[in-house]
């Protein structure tokens, strides 16, 4: 069974590559991001640029 079709997971992978450019994360600060996008994705959100935000802010509140 497939939670997201192949077109949302090149859609969350994007924005995850973005985000990692932006703020240069530690490997479980990477894990964290990975994550909150997949419960963004869970929760609706469907925008490149909305994941994009939700891991840079994931990022940001990990690091403070």
């Amino acid at each position: 069974m497939q939670m997201f079709e192949p077109e949302l997971i090149a859609v969350m992978k994007g924005a995850l590559a973005q985000a990692v450019l932006t703020v240069r994360p530690d490997t479980s600060t990477k894990a964290l991001m990975a994550e909150r996008i997949l419960q963004s994705a869970a929760n609706g959100t469907r925008s490149q640029e909305e994941f994009r935000i939700i891991a840079t802010e994931a990022a940001k509140s990990n690091a403070a």
